[in-house]
């Protein structure tokens, strides 16, 4: 078992010390199971946490009741609950999908006869597409990054494509230079994928990975050990200080909104759909299609090459044809 999943052992225990033995064990047991599929991290914790809501909002309705006598109508009361905080429905269906997947386990170990999450339970989504930097903002960001390591980073994200758990991840074994090309490991979903860098990724690199002080495996290590990889939060709190200090911070983005801005400018210079979708290690293209409503560039393209091969298939009416004179 890597060695980077021995904590979360720790904090299931501790997190769920309080609760009754039986209750204890269904929980634990549970987390092992993740752990041994070797769930993402941050899975790992949004999971731990969420239960772990759950179970004391469970303690102080009812006090003694075992996680297997749970029942529909309590998922009910823990819904109005969590509206009552004002949680946004995206939030809220997260947390219910986690209690979804935690009862069907209990389900198929025979402890319940079946889940008390219901369908019906879960809020609409509305559909919101992906937010990408304006050019002049990142222009901006990137005039004033004199930083090595967060450049590098940031660079990976918006000319890459990479996600902030996969720049965490990256080991210089991973990079190829010469191809200029870099293997992402276990990405969302469980996918291996090749994406390629430019120039300026690859000077940025060199630059960092020549100069850093200290010897890692990873291309970013935590600071307090180098045999970790730096921690996403790290680098959100990085980059909000950053926009905070030039004037960007009302602006709402995120170090997936350079992920966003990615997909956004290489659908524009042309590249095709199902080619970004391998790029950007989407399961679905439906996924990948979010990204053509962004651009009026991209719509407008699709529009003319339609009426280009529209013009040439009708290239041989005439004036007199078409309007019958």
């Amino acid at each position: 078992m890597p060695s980077t999943y021995d904590q979360y052992n720790k904090q299931a225990q501790h997190s769920f010390g309080n609760m009754s033995q039986e209750n204890q064990t269904y929980l634990l047991d549970y987390i092992q199971l993740l752990i041994n599929r070797q769930l993402s991290p941050h899975s790992l914790n949004s999971i731990i946490s969420n239960l772990r809501q759950f179970c004391l909002y469970l303690q102080q309705i009812h006090p003694l009741m075992s996680l297997v006598s749970v029942k529909a109508e309590f998922i009910r009361h823990y819904l109005s609950y969590l509206n009552s905080k004002s949680l946004a429905p995206d939030s809220i269906n997260n947390r219910l999908i986690i209690l979804k997947r935690f009862f069907e386990y209990l389900v198929d170990e025979g402890s319940m006869d079946k889940t008390p999450v219901l369908h019906r339970y879960f809020l609409k989504r509305a559909t919101r597409l992906p937010r990408p930097m304006r050019a002049l903002d990142i222009e901006i960001f990137f005039s004033n990054l004199d930083d090595l390591q967060y450049r590098c980073i940031f660079l990976l994200m918006l000319r890459s494509g990479l996600r902030i758990g996969e720049v965490c991840q990256l080991k210089q074994a991973d990079i190829s230079f010469d191809d200029q090309k870099l293997m992402v490991h276990n990405g969302k979903g469980k996918v291996d994928r090749i994406v390629y860098f430019s120039l300026e990724v690859q000077n940025s690199l060199l630059l960092w990975l020549n100069h850093r002080p200290y010897e890692s495996s990873y291309c970013f290590a935590s600071r307090r050990s180098t045999e970790v990889p730096i921690h996403a939060t790290v680098i959100r709190t990085w980059m909000k200080q950053h926009l905070k200090t030039w004037g960007l911070a009302e602006k709402g983005y995120t170090p997936h909104s350079l992920r966003h801005t990615f997909a956004t400018d290489v659908l524009n210079a042309g590249i095709p759909l199902v080619v970004l979708k391998d790029l950007m290690g989407h399961r679905s293209m439906d996924q990948t299609l979010m990204y053509a409503k962004l651009s009026d560039q991209t719509i407008r393209q699709a529009y003319q090459q339609a009426c280009e091969k529209l013009d040439h298939s009708q290239a041989g009416f005439t004036k007199k044809e078409v309007f019958g004179g």
